[in-house]
């Protein structure tokens, strides 16, 4: 059960190499985030940076 008020609709299972696992541990540590919020950052700033160049071609 989710203990925060930032309720997300979707749920995403993905599996991850011990290499993976170990990196994006190490980084979500770093940046002082859950697991999971790490990997949300991650894909937001793909998705903006996408959009950015996007942008920029039209």
């Amino acid at each position: 059960m989710r203990t925060t008020n930032d309720k997300k609709d979707y749920n995403l299972r993905i599996r991850l190499n011990d290499r993976m696992y170990e990196h994006l541990s190490k980084m979500s540590g770093q940046h002082g985030t859950s697991f999971s919020g790490y990997i949300r950052e991650l894909i937001d700033k793909d998705i903006s940076e996408k959009a950015k160049k996007f942008s920029e071609k039209n």
